[in-house]
């Protein structure tokens, strides 16, 4: 209780100092069927939605033909905000996904509170399945409409890597910004473009969603691009050893390792995870004061805060 107290303390002060980065407040968007999410969690599953929700959850389309026959709700949603069409789109079974467009299903459906949930186009991206993808935009689905926990559905294509969704993305009229071409470029493996993108003002420490472009690079793009990023101001990623030192809370190793000049902003490349934040993960008070002027605090901490206190 004492030590997790203490990082408390410690983290008030870091939260306490002025911010800045790419995260902004997430704005709500404007879409068809504004009040969905509210209006179907309001209601009470009955048998028939919940045999509906099973069904889609197993990709089963003549169970969910059944149940939509006997009078399913085709928008509902179960208690964590996913709907049939969510989970029909997460199976990838593109005949269940169009039974359940064709009975009504909301195409733009917006995101919820739930932490869960996810907007019909961020699922079928998400999911990885271009088809689906294809067929949302074909029934009216659209980029800007679909946000889902603060990440777009442009971002949620690029950390996934597939530049044919990205495409087909772009063809229904998403507009990328400087960052997010350069993380087309990333994945893309194209080096002059994203060399091209930076001098001409794109951020090499942007975030895509959740992801930093170093880490988009060191899964997506290789090592030259990472280079590229780093060289152009990026911070570099955290060295695993560091990683797996600052994980066994081995003080007198990390204390070498620091006073032989590691970069403690430096970020992992699983999670994105600043030593800073591993040692407020891990209640290692030490380490946390010892980093608190040396390091930048990004706004990921501030989820780090809520898991401690």
């Amino acid at each position: 209780m004492k030590k997790t107290l203490a990082v408390a303390v410690a983290l008030s002060v870091v939260l306490s100092m002025p911010v800045t980065g790419a995260w902004g407040e997430v704005q709500g968007v404007p879409v068809d069927g504004a009040s969905f999410g509210s209006a179907v969690k309001a209601k009470e599953l009955r048998p028939v939605d919940k045999e509906l929700l099973d069904a889609c959850g197993k990709g089963d389309v003549n169970a969910a033909m059944s149940a939509l026959t006997k009078g399913a709700d085709v928008n509902i949603a179960d208690e964590g905000g996913w709907t049939p069409l969510a989970l029909a789109l997460w199976s990838r079974k593109i005949e269940l996904v169009k039974t359940l467009l064709d009975k009504g299903a909301i195409v733009n459906a917006p995101d919820t509170d739930s932490g869960v949930f996810e907007a019909p186009l961020v699922a079928a991206v998400n999911s990885g399945n271009i088809e689906t993808v294809k067929l949302l935009i074909e029934r009216g689905a659209k980029p800007e409409s679909s946000p889902s926990h603060g990440i777009s559905v442009v971002d949620a294509s690029l950390v996934g890597g597939s530049v044919e969704i990205l495409e087909a993305l772009k063809g229904a009229g998403a507009k990328l910004t400087l960052d997010q071409q350069l993380a087309e470029a990333i994945i893309k493996g194209d080096s002059t473009a994203a060399g091209a993108l930076i001098t001409k003002g794109a951020d090499p420490n942007a975030q895509i969603g959740f992801m930093p472009l170093t880490r988009l690079a060191k899964f997506k793009g290789g090592q030259e691009m990472l280079d590229l990023l780093v060289k152009a101001g990026a911070r570099p990623l955290l060295d695993y050893e560091f990683e797996i030192t600052l994980e066994k809370g081995d003080i007198e190793a990390i204390r070498a390792m620091i006073k032989g000049k590691l970069d403690v902003n430096a970020e992992s490349p699983i999670n994105g995870e600043t030593a800073l934040m591993v040692a407020a993960r891990k209640e290692n008070v030490e380490v946390l004061t010892r980093q608190l002027s040396r390091a930048i605090m990004p706004r990921k901490l501030l989820s780090h805060a809520r898991s401690i206190c």
